[in-house]
């Protein structure tokens, strides 16, 4: 019998041991400090109060919503108010505050869960206590709320307009903080209210009324509503007539309970600015400042949208209307300053575009800006241009060849964001190059004469001129001309020794511009680097070679090659070396070819008072120079 006590005290001793044991090794659970809060300390009539607990302590069963609640106390009476969990395992606990003689229900409750309502028998001026007692750690949470109407204050009010300086049409945007008025802590909130407007030397009172606020986000409390006004019949689409109350010019009281501010009414100053000058690839920048059509200063705004607003431009015979309801786009919100870019080309008037075509007939544009169909400031700016310049890639041609014609015309540059180009035919078989019309857009924006020996040249066969512009906004155009087709006034052909002239006439500066060049073949040269080389039995020797050969440059857009021969003599005259040397053209278009020649290291005595010689192959002629 004893034994058998003493095993089983043994057993015990043994699992308070393990347990013991196995309470030191698992881990403790920290414990968290909850936070309570709620939507508003101050509520009043049908309103609705969130609470908010969140004490993962409080999550006792991790599968299913569990519960929560906080102690509710006014004067002596005092309940428990409880609240549901969001979401299972998550710690956070919702419930909802209301008199008992009000119907609200939260319209967006979070995760879209049911939580528990509860109904206080309130009256105005109640203050009660909300307490959360937190068991661990131990402390507490105590929330005061006011069960009260709000009475708005002039700092409850607040307006648009930092200036509180307002155009004589507009919009007003008021904004309330009106606690009243945030029924639903979980839904924006709407409501009905009126304004008061008070002029005190007149004595006018204009009372506005069914203006329709909304609160700016979910609980905010903030208010806000953009009304318009008018006095002048131009905005009598507006809603408000205050014309009657603006016939005294004062400051106007605008009221909200017992909140108010004064603001202004005012007609602005208006400025219209253009650079003094413009070109035909910068286009004509138009910059209007008009506070009295910036209605709306919480938003950018355009002021093609308002009746009878534009900028009418007028440049000989072609006049262009900048309107439409995207037109003169505010530069940001409340500059009151409005700006539109009008493309200027070269062509026909089309009264149809926005586009202000430029035909030569005048170079000065007149800029008007009607607000409301009313002139209210004007000025002009002058297109300027640049006289062209005509050159050719080379001096020198053969009879045959193509000739590759720049003209430099910044003013045939009319679309700077792409590449330009224009057509120029030269006439038929047996009709004089002159005076050919150059043709952009349609108008005859220069003429194109070749002269040879100073007399107009014939023409062998039609060919068209393409000048194309180098890239988008360089304003350089190039074409190619075919020699081949080029004749003299005799309608003879080309021959060496022939001068020839292209003469471009800007007809837009009016001014001309000439390129010359010379039928023939334009010799070449080599030089080398020196004339004496050092004996080089000390080490190796290198004679730089150079070759101007415009032969060669048959590409004007790439690198080419050709290649010099390198002999050298004994001083008895006896040829101990021949070789090839390549060489390349120091950049696309330049003509000129460079390499070298390595002369090795030798003790040679032959080469005392020895030379060299250096010749290339000269396309023109085959000819070896040395």
């Amino acid at each position: 019998m004893k034994k058998a006590v003493f095993s089983i005290l043994a057993a015990i001793l043994l699992i308070s041991t393990f347990s013991t044991l196995a309470a030191m090794i698992a881990p403790a659970k920290a414990a968290y400090v909850g936070v309570f809060e709620v939507s508003s300390t101050w509520f009043s009539g049908d309103a609705i109060i969130q609470m908010r607990l969140f004490d993962p302590d409080l999550n006792l069963d991790p599968a299913k919503r569990d519960s929560a609640y906080v102690t509710y106390t006014k004067g002596t009476n005092t309940t428990a108010l409880w609240l549901n969990e969001t979401l299972p395992n998550s710690g956070e606990f919702i419930g909802y505050i209301r008199n008992a003689s009000s119907t609200q229900t939260p319209a967006n409750p979070p995760y879209d869960q049911s939580y528990r309502i509860s109904n206080l028998i309130l009256s105005p001026g109640d203050t009660f206590t909300l307490t959360y007692n937190d068991a661990s750690p131990v402390g507490t949470t105590t929330i005061t709320v006011t069960y009260k109407s709000y009475s708005a204050t002039s700092g409850d009010i607040s307006l648009d307009r930092a200036s509180l300086e307002y155009p004589m049409n507009g919009y007003i945007n008021v904004t309330i903080k009106d606690f009243d008025l945030n029924k639903d802590p979980t839904n924006v909130d709407s409501a009905t209210l009126s304004l008061t407007l008070y002029n005190a030397v007149n004595g006018n009172t204009t009372t506005l009324t069914g203006l329709s606020f909304t609160e700016t986000g979910v609980n905010t409390a903030m208010f806000t509503c953009a009304f318009s006004y008018y006095t002048s019949i131009n905005f009598k689409g507006y809603n408000y007539n205050l014309s009657a109350l603006l016939n005294v010019s004062v400051p106007i009281k605008i009221s909200y309970e017992l909140g108010y501010k004064y603001i202004t009414f005012k007609t602005f100053p208006v400025t219209l600015e253009v650079a003094s000058t413009f070109t035909t690839s910068g286009d004509l920048l138009i910059k209007v400042t008009d506070p009295n059509l910036e209605h709306k200063s919480w938003k950018v705004e355009y002021l093609g949208s308002i009746g009878n607003t534009n900028v009418t431009i007028k440049m000989g015979n072609d006049t262009v209307c900048v309107t439409g309801a995207t037109a003169l786009r505010e530069t940001g919100a409340a500059t009151a300053t409005f700006t539109a870019i009008v493309p200027v080309k070269i062509g026909t008037v089309n009264t149809a575009d926005d586009i202000l075509q430029y035909n030569l007939t005048s170079k000065v544009a007149s800029i008007t800006y009607y607000g409301n169909g009313t002139k209210l400031a004007e000025t002009v700016s002058t297109l300027s241009t640049t006289p062209a310049t005509l050159t050719t890639d080379k001096t020198m041609y053969k009879a045959t060849d193509m000739v590759t014609l720049n003209l430099t015309a910044p003013d045939l540059n009319d679309d700077s964001l792409n590449i330009n180009y224009f057509t120029v035919t030269l006439l038929t078989t047996n009709q004089l190059i002159e005076n050919v019309q150059v043709l952009v857009g349609g108008v005859n924006v220069g003429n194109l004469t070749i002269k040879v020996n100073g007399l107009v040249a014939n023409s062998s066969a039609s060919q068209t001129l393409t000048f194309i512009e180098t890239g988008a906004n360089t304003g350089i155009f190039t074409a190619s001309l075919n020699l081949t087709k080029i004749r003299s006034r005799t309608g003879a052909a080309l021959k060496n020794g022939d001068s020839l002239q292209i003469v471009y006439t800007d007809r837009i500066n009016v001014a001309v511009t000439t390129a010359s060049f010379t039928i023939g073949v334009a010799a070449a040269t080599i030089d080398i680097d020196r004339t004496t080389y050092p004996v080089r039995k000390e080490g190796n020797v290198i004679i730089h070679i150079t070759v101007t050969s415009s032969e060669d440059n048959t590409s004007p857009t790439t690198i080419q090659t050709k290649d010099a021969y390198v002999d050298v003599y004994y001083y008895n005259g006896t040829r101990k070396a021949s070789e090839k040397v390549p060489l390349t053209e120091t950049g696309a278009n330049t003509g000129i070819f460079t390499g070298y020649y390595r002369l090795a290291q030798s003790n040679d005595q032959y080469f005392i008072n020895g030379w060299g010689t250096v010749r290339t192959v000269y396309p023109a002629t085959e000819w070896k120079g040395s």
